[in-house]
């Protein structure tokens, strides 16, 4: 029997409105546990720094959407239906922001060091930590095009993003664009980048089974793959070469001078 591969996951995405990356970390922790049994996956916040665990959450049910549809139902209705309060003019200052990740990291490298095997962090910036690295970059919108982007975020991609591109071993990107975006404008290796594709969440099971019985205007029918199937491909190991060399920030100029240039 394999040893047991111990990975700690970034699981801040879920403590805040849920968006794209909350969903992503969800769905990471519903399925792999079923695809993936030789992997534990602990996410950092509900097991270090929380007394309700990501699976005291709920049970699976009969649609299958376990964890996650508890954590959904947790919800209220501000949560769901009002306006977030964790955007727009909601969003916290800078420096408030700044001192709780550096708050966060030193809670994080003191409850990770010696009792895990690798760290993913499924949101672009990894925790700075001596943990064998993870990252998913969804994209690079922060880089092409910070002026659509609240400022705060700006300046974080700005203060941490290459140290945490050198700090990761391999990376996930979303898409064969993004992956080819990684190469062209941070210096990536391709090699070092690994494609996975997010496939519909088992609460678009139904409506992707209704379209497969829909006839089309064409006169076939509509063929979807369904969300049962799991996910797509499990990322390779990260120990399999050496770490990404960073493109220098000496290489090209900052986020912020792109952005008033481009203005």
């Amino acid at each position: 029997m394999s040893a047991i591969l111990r990975v700690i996951l970034d699981d801040r995405p879920l403590r805040r409105t849920r968006t794209g990356v909350g969903h992503y970390v969800a769905q990471l922790l519903e399925w792999l546990p079923r695809v993936a049994p030789d992997i534990h996956v602990d996410p950092f916040v509900f097991t270090h720094l929380s007394r309700e665990g990501w699976g005291d959450r709920g049970t699976e049910g009969a649609s299958g959407q376990g964890t996650e549809a508890a954590a959904l139902r947790d919800q209220g209705p501000r949560d769901r239906g009002a306006q977030p309060r964790d955007v727009g003019g909601g969003r916290k200052p800078w420096w408030l922001r700044r001192t709780i990740q550096a708050a966060y990291g030193v809670v994080f490298r003191f409850k990770t060091r010696g009792r895990y095997d690798l760290y993913h962090e499924p949101n672009h910036i990894p925790v700075r930590c001596d943990l064998l690295t993870i990252t998913t970059i969804h994209d690079l919108s922060v880089h092409v095009h910070p002026q659509w982007h609240p400022r705060d975020r700006v300046r974080w991609y700005e203060a941490d993003f290459e140290r945490g591109v050198r700090q990761t071993r391999h990376f996930i990107a979303a898409s064969e664009f993004t992956r080819r975006e990684m190469v062209r404008l941070l210096g990536v290796a391709p090699d070092r980048i690994t494609v996975t594709y997010q496939s519909p969440r088992a609460a678009f099971t139904a409506r992707l089974h209704s379209a497969i019985e829909t006839p089309h205007t064409g006169g076939g029918l509509i063929r979807a793959r369904s969300a049962s199937e799991g996910p797509c491909i499990r990322a390779r190991s990260a120990s399999e070469g050496p770490c990404i060399r960073a493109r220098s920030a000496s290489e090209g100029p900052s986020i912020r001078a792109r952005s008033a240039s481009e203005g």
